[in-house]
């Protein structure tokens, strides 16, 4: 993915794949750091404890990385900066990106060095679960916003990405420089207006047309099946009354309905 970034234009930070743990570091690669195993998902493996600031840390904290998930282990520059995600749905003509979603800490601030962890996403007697995304991303100014937008769906093609995916990405207050982080093609589609693609897209143009909502946009994408089965669910709100024929008009009830209008 982050080769794919590179190929494409698009912002990622350097970064270093180590195999066995026993490779040399790269010059290029420059502290803080942030150590993540390679083939996990929903932030598995990844702590405070995953930013390393010398290489004696970061040496262990491959070693225990490698001890513990047997997997290469991906190091990268570690981005002091506000946590964004951008989700985008369709394919290749059709598909778009949402507005930006911002992580907001319990605060209710943006913070330079909170870390999105496996804590902060699964762990409900923690304060750092209470984090929630808000959007259009307040603190992110218009243009900027567009040019992260187009870079996301440029990737999305690029990678090609069925249906829906969001990237994860930082974006640096000081240097005004913003970094993909990585691609998710199975985001979380809990139906929370907290959550980064409900809250985006609750915030899209396509929020507007709550009649032809998801029933709408699905006639263009091959996504129309996987929301049958996302209304469905019992954490999604439940069954709704959605017609067999997609082309007959319908308001499901839930906020899920946007993010495929």
């Amino acid at each position: 993915t982050k080769k794919i970034f590179v190929d494409i234009g698009v912002p990622t930070p350097q970064w270093q794949l180590f195999k066995t743990g026993k490779e040399k570091f790269h010059a290029s690669l420059r502290f803080p750091l942030i150590v993540k195993p390679q083939k996990e998902d929903c932030s598995i493996g990844i702590s405070e404890d995953s930013v390393v600031h010398n290489k004696k840390q970061l040496r262990a904290r491959i070693e225990h990385m490698h001890i513990t998930y047997r997997q290469p282990i991906l190091v990268e520059r570690f981005i002091p900066g506000i946590e964004l995600h951008c989700t985008v749905v369709g394919n290749e003509t059709d598909a778009i990106a949402f507005p930006l979603a911002e992580l907001r800490t319990p605060s209710g601030d943006p913070d330079n060095e909170f870390i999105y962890d496996f804590e902060a996403k699964w762990m409900e007697d923690s304060e750092k679960f209470k984090c929630y995304f808000v959007s259009p991303a307040p603190s992110i100014d218009v243009r900027t916003a567009k040019r992260i937008q187009e870079a996301a769906r440029r990737a999305f093609l690029a990678l090609e990405i069925k249906d829906y995916g969001r990237f994860d990405i930082r974006y640096n207050q000081k240097t005004k420089r913003w970094y993909f982080l990585e691609a998710n093609a199975n985001p979380c589609l809990e139906n929370k207006d907290t959550e980064a693609l409900i809250a985006a897209a609750n915030a899209s143009s396509l929020a507007a047309d709550k009649k032809n909502g998801a029933i709408g946009f699905a006639k263009t994408m091959r996504a129309y099946d996987l929301y049958i089965i996302a209304a469905s669910r019992d954490t999604l709100g439940g069954p709704t009354d959605i017609p067999a024929d997609p082309s007959t008009p319908a308001v499901p009830s839930l906020a899920l309905h946007d993010a495929y209008a």
